[in-house]
């Protein structure tokens, strides 16, 4: 038997105390919320999906889908903060304490001095339950990216992203973290060829009718005596699958709200009706095509294009290898920030014509010491940033590790775009 049923009685006290309180006074979203998870609980609820939340508080349809309305998502984190900013100042002196864990939404009982390692254990349990679901649609990332999430998790303290940006990365991310749209990571998904239970991938090829007709695919289907040649799209670069798993574990405390789709399958509604970061090549991103840069820096032909070169800058910046042309040893990234089609949403796009590259630019937006830097650089005389802009950061790598990362140069765009018509 559960608490709840147990004592109901100090806790519908404190569900009353706290839907009364002056911290719920003007949330009346928050405040239907609470009250119906609230109700939930004491009648011993403990298993609330998302859908049914939706419907019977929110009044949704019964076609609603919440994976294209993520207003339950939304909510519910935005309570969660919110109990939080009430315990820590109007209820800071209740015996009893209300609270939502993370991938949950059933409402908990608790005293105020409850056991700590039981709360830390709940928490661990919802991220996992968050990372596997990245995990298993990264599809060839799946392993290495479960890894890395049960490493992070399973050694070391709880994240308190939240409370601990620094004032640059709160700048940088803000418009991300206070949108009430779903973000979406668009992972780069590169081509391969699949044929007779093999896959190949030619680098300068991104485009299926070009390698359905290359020499190499009508060799190959003729040496393995293969009946198909068809495209997949089955792994994507260690930089990317590392950029994913940064960008999710620097975000989750406080976007709870984010898919990650492959950018195959990525449309122009998901960009139109959602936040999107776009992470990795251009040639990956086929959507990418379709952003103008506004005669700013553009990724083409392995290097970053500079159409109007400044004092002292190149016409483009390009990778260097080693003498044997096996291990990249400097590269450059591209930072590009603008608003979405005619200017509602936010877009980050995070690229490089390398892997690595495209795992530093993840880098120098997510660490303080970076973003003092570029905040510095790109900063308006107001004190904040322009809505669109590009920068420009070099990378020195040791074998297939960014392993210096320094700024370059930048510009600031801003002009707001809409999506080119499509080719007829």
């Amino acid at each position: 038997m559960s608490q709840q049923k147990e004592i109901p009685g100090p806790y519908r006290d404190e569900l009353d105390r706290v839907l009364k309180s002056e911290a719920f006074r003007h949330t009346d979203n928050l405040r239907r919320l609470l009250e119906y998870l609230g109700e939930k609980a004491l009648a011993g609820s403990d298993s609330l999906k998302e859908y049914t939340i939706g419907v019977e508080a929110f009044h949704k349809p019964e076609d609603y889908n919440p994976q294209e309305d993520p207003t339950v998502r939304v909510l519910a984190s935005k309570l969660r903060h919110k109990l939080d900013e009430y315990y820590g100042k109007e209820g800071a002196d209740s015996t009893v304490r209300l609270e939502i864990p993370k991938g949950h939404y059933e409402l908990r009982f608790h005293p105020a001095n409850g056991n700590e390692a039981v709360h830390q254990r709940d928490r661990l349990a919802a991220d996992l339950r968050r990372w596997r679901w990245i995990a298993l649609a990264s599809g060839a990332c799946a392993v290495g990216l479960l890894l890395l999430a049960l490493h992070w998790r399973t050694g070391s303290a709880p994240a308190k992203h939240a409370a601990t940006l620094s004032p640059e990365l709160e700048m940088i991310w803000r418009p991300f973290l206070e949108s009430d749209r779903t973000l979406i990571i668009s992972l780069g998904a590169p081509l391969f060829t699949k044929l007779g239970g093999s896959y190949f991938r030619n680098p300068r090829i991104n485009e299926w009718p070009e390698a359905e007709t290359s020499e190499q695919i009508k060799l190959l289907q003729k040496d393995l005596e293969s009946t198909y040649a068809v495209p997949a799209y089955p792994y994507t670069g260690v930089g990317e699958a590392t950029g994913v798993f940064l960008l999710c574990k620097f975000l989750l405390e406080r976007k709870p709200a984010m898919l990650m789709k492959r950018s195959i399958v990525l449309s122009w509604d998901d960009v139109h009706d959602n936040d999107v970061i776009f992470l990795g090549a251009p040639k990956f991103n086929q959507l990418l095509k379709d952003i103008p840069t506004e005669e700013g820096f553009s990724i083409e032909r392995g290097a970053i294009r500079n159409p109007r070169p400044q004092a002292g800058e190149p016409d483009a910046y390009r990778s260097t290898w080693s003498q044997d042309q096996t291990q990249l040893l400097e590269d450059y990234a591209l930072i590009h920030r603008l608003p979405g089609p005619h200017g509602k949403g936010e877009i980050m796009i995070l690229s490089s014509a390398s892997t690595e590259g495209t795992w530093a630019a993840v880098e120098y937006v997510t660490r303080s010491n970076y973003a003092s830097e570029i905040v510095g650089k790109i900063k308006l005389p107001s004190g904040g940033l322009p809505r669109s802009y590009q920068a420009v950061i070099r990378v020195e790598c040791k074998h297939q590790v960014p392993w210096k990362i320094s700024f370059v140069t930048h510009r600031v765009l801003d002009r707001p775009w809409k999506p080119s018509p499509p080719a007829r």
